[in-house]
């Protein structure tokens, strides 16, 4: 409606069902006379902000009076790299830390995968839904998070900088009787700098980590005992 704001029937905090009013305004006409309207919630929640003040004008369609906020879960946008899109799927568990809560970690799930990857940042955007009946989680946060994609036991891990990659291709370095032995590999799943070696190494192998870049297959190393 048109009129003017008379006055906020709630204030920024307070929990509101769905049809509870908001705000009054002094403007419908009705028989060349008006009369005071009543601006009711869309939905059940918390008030977050109050926009205006009193006596603002109001004007159909322009004026926003106050966002109401359902704060029972929050949704979680990011972007997932293109190499790590093979394992994003709905309902893989999530967990997220905030700073406002550090020695906390909330649970959720993946609710939506685009079929779109973006053109421009080579990713694709997800959404994640956490529980948040306590209300800490606040919208405008900044998360960590943590995708189980899989729990894998019994399988050869290395550090992610132990690989070296050429042309595409991926290898590491071992080393048998102070020679060096260039090994392709075919690599798994990552997790917090570790990679999985599906093929090409053995557990017992000895892998060179460090220095490894820019050395050649068959050249003559050695082994520091640090």
């Amino acid at each position: 409606v048109t009129g003017k704001l008379v006055e906020y029937s709630v204030n920024e905090g307070d929990r509101v069902a769905k049809g509870d009013g908001l705000t009054i305004i002094d403007g419908v006409e009705t028989e060349l006379k008006f009369e005071l309207a009543k601006v009711e919630s869309p939905i059940s929640g918390v008030v977050g902000r109050i926009l205006l003040d009193k006596g603002a004008n109001i004007i159909p369609g322009a004026s926003a009076l106050a966002i109401v906020v359902d704060m029972d879960e929050m949704i979680v946008m990011l972007n997932i790299s293109e190499q790590d899109i093979p394992y994003m799927k709905k309902a893989l568990k999530a967990l997220l830390k905030v700073d406002a809560y550090p020695q906390e970690e909330f649970q959720g799930g993946i609710s939506r995968v685009s079929e779109i990857v973006d053109s421009q940042t080579r990713t694709l955007p997800i959404e994640i839904r956490i529980p948040n009946k306590e209300h800490k989680l606040k919208s405008g946060m900044f998360a960590r998070i943590k995708i189980i994609a899989a729990e894998l036991k019994d399988v050869l891990v290395l550090n992610q900088d132990t690989i070296v990659q050429e042309l595409g291709e991926k290898f590491v370095f071992l080393v048998e009787n102070n020679i060096a032995d260039k090994r392709k590999v075919t690599l798994g799943r990552r997790d917090d700098g570790k990679i999985e070696v599906i093929a090409g190494i053995r557990e017992g192998d000895n892998v060179i980590v460090f220095g490894q870049q820019g050395l050649k297959d068959g050249a003559s190393v050695v082994v520091s005992k640090e």
